[in-house]
């Protein structure tokens, strides 16, 4: 499935982050701490961006694996938002389908859907999907009790306080 270059750029612009901006320095990738994880780092990713490969770009493991601790952004001599182009990438590859089947993709699901629908996490819905997803493997799920039970997993949502700006907004956008 091939991905519109100007669908996924225009998310990129609108995250705040200009490609060309980046120079190429290198400072995100060396202060990222799962740029092991995979042959793909940001600054490749900014790369892909830069020269148009946007279906690169997007189906990339990457993205998948941004924990979005700002260490790139931080890091940044141009100020750019790399973490947010990172998630602006997930979101691009799963409104086209492209959402990696691995459990580093069953994670980004899992966790993007409560944040869509309760904007808040709850670590226990999470747990009990990721043990779901992974095959119901006894050591998994054992793990999970065991983290449950010493308190290490909350079992309530955090409750979300919010401003009537924010409900005024959310009414007008129709959520």
């Amino acid at each position: 499935m091939a991905v519109e270059a100007s669908d996924a750029l225009a998310l990129v612009v609108d995250v705040g982050v200009n490609p060309f901006v980046c120079v190429q320095c290198g400072r995100c990738s060396s202060g990222c701490p799962t740029a092991f994880e995979t042959g793909h780092t940001p600054r490749l990713l900014m790369r892909y961006l830069q020269w148009g490969w946007i279906d690169e770009a997007v189906q990339s493991p990457f993205p998948w694996y941004c924990v979005s601790c700002q260490a790139c952004t931080t890091r940044c001599p141009r100020g750019l938002d790399i973490s947010g182009a990172m998630f602006a990438l997930r979101r691009a590859a799963m409104a086209r389908g492209l959402m990696r089947s691995d459990l580093a993709g069953h994670f980004c699901g899992a966790y993007m859907d409560q944040a869509r629908d309760h904007h808040r996490v709850s670590e226990l819905v999470l747990g009990i999907r990721m043990v779901w997803a992974t095959g119901f493997r006894w050591d998994d799920f054992l793990l999970f009790i065991r983290l449950l039970l010493k308190g290490r997993i909350a079992t309530t949502r955090p409750r979300v306080i919010r401003s009537a700006a924010a409900k005024d907004r959310d009414g007008q956008r129709g959520g």
